[in-house]
């Protein structure tokens, strides 16, 4: 019989039936029910949906708790909703995951059955039942993953793993070698990590990096999961450890670069940066961050009265913004850095001149129009980077109060009052 996507889709809209109150009764019921729908899945859906409202009752009861024959069957109503999901994806990929927990159910119900199975046909049945599923579960769970739905994703991988071990433990083959088991926990991890579940993505991606799972990544989603749960310590611990074993990771060589940033420890940054851009030639952030690690160099040796350093800084931030810039001339932070590096270069002038200003000595007359025509030409250097910065970006506060101010100091007050009139605008005033 040809089953139609929608009337497989149907069977897995779960209306959860309330169990009788004879548990031993309802038993039988999804029993019969079990194999009736096997018998014919479209003309008996509504009894698998029957069903899982039974079968929950039944496991729920004090009769039946800690019955293997009773979470056997409550294992193949579950894996009959995973099956059934699993073929409603391969007939329509974008078909809905109506029931995501029905993975972890049915590990549940072969878990249990393996656990309070009296006689060893029973454990099998249930080893059975669940290396027959396992397929389509991890079918199911790289589904869920594959839409990014990480909350319904780690749950479902943890269970694939749980079920693969679970089989293998019992003599059976089966769907991964060992390498994928392992590959399989790795991602049960970063799920986990990215559900949000960092305790147990610490715990997972721990006992990877105890064994003999090789991969940088291992360490790249501890070092996060400690992060977000502010273990800072054993952030740094793992992230030098991972840097040490696998020093040429990019993954992991940014996230020490982030440690450094929130640090503001700017002279390791200057060398992990340039590892990065000799890593990643055409990531733009790299060297728009070099420069402005150089820039605040710049401003912290200027404030020391270190000129010698400041001058090596200025000209080191200028050419690894100049870089940033050969890779994208229309980035908009890294043209408004290079107007900003010479606009801040030309009001540190401004200060030079405000102090000669006082001296009208011949001497001090002719410096003071020195190093006035050189803040002038500072200030022009500085205005076709913010000129363009506008135009990328007409609604940039900042970019507008220097266009303002440099058009003040030419003389060109229409121009400044429009900056004015367009920076009040923005900010409301």
């Amino acid at each position: 019989m040809k089953i139609t996507l929608s009337l497989i889709l149907a069977l897995f809209v779960i209306t959860w039936v309330g169990a009788q109150e004879d548990p031993a009764k309802d038993l039988k019921k999804v029993s019969r029910n079990i194999a009736n729908y096997n018998l014919d899945p479209v003309v008996n859906a509504d009894a698998l949906t029957e069903s899982v409202g039974l079968i929950e009752g039944v496991v729920k009861s004090s009769t039946f708790e800690k019955d293997g024959k009773a979470w056997l069957l409550y294992g193949n109503v579950y894996a009959e909703i995973t099956n059934g999901q699993t073929q409603a994806l391969v007939l329509d990929p974008e078909a809905e995951v109506s029931a995501p927990n029905a993975i972890i159910n049915t590990l549940k119900g072969y878990k249990n059955a393996i656990a309070y199975a009296e006689k060893s046909y029973d454990k099998k049945d249930a080893i059975t039942g669940l290396k027959g599923v396992l397929p389509n579960m991890y079918y199911l769970a790289n589904t869920i993953l594959n839409r990014q739905d990480y909350n319904a994703a780690f749950p479902a991988y943890h269970a694939v793993t749980e079920a693969e071990k679970i089989v293998d433990a019992n003599g059976e083959e089966g769907i991964f070698t060992p390498e994928e088991l392992l590959n399989t926990e790795f991602i049960t991890g970063v799920c986990a990590f990215s559900a949000g579940q960092n305790e147990q993505a610490v715990a997972l991606l721990t006992d990877l990096k105890k064994g003999s799972y090789d991969d940088a990544g291992v360490y790249e989603y501890l070092y996060k999961s400690y992060d977000v749960l502010g273990k800072k310590d054993e952030a740094v611990a793992v992230l030098n450890e991972g840097r040490a074993k696998y020093p040429d990771d990019k993954g992991l060589l940014f996230a020490e670069i982030n440690v450094a940033l929130t640090k503001g420890d700017l002279e390791a940054l200057v060398d992990k940066l340039k590892l990065a851009m000799a890593a990643e030639p055409d990531n733009i952030s790299v060297p728009t961050t070099l420069g402005n690690v150089y820039d605040q160099m710049y401003q912290k040796s200027l404030a020391a009265g270190d000129f010698v350093a400041a001058h090596d800084h200025f000209n080191n931030a200028k050419l690894y913004i100049s870089k940033a810039l050969e890779i994208n001339p229309e980035h908009f932070d890294a043209v408004y850095m290079m107007g900003a590096l010479e606009y801040n270069r030309a009001a540190e002038l401004a200060a030079e001149v405000n102090k000669l200003a006082d001296d009208y000595t011949k001497e001090g007359t002719k410096k003071y129009e020195a190093r006035q025509a050189e803040m002038m030409a500072q200030f022009d250097k500085a205005l076709p980077f913010f000129e363009k910065a506008e135009m990328l970006n007409g609604d940039d506060s900042n970019t507008i109060l220097a266009l303002r101010e440099i058009y003040a100091r030419k003389g060109n007050f229409d121009k400044s009052n429009e900056y004015k009139a367009k920076f009040e605008r923005i900010n409301g005033n």
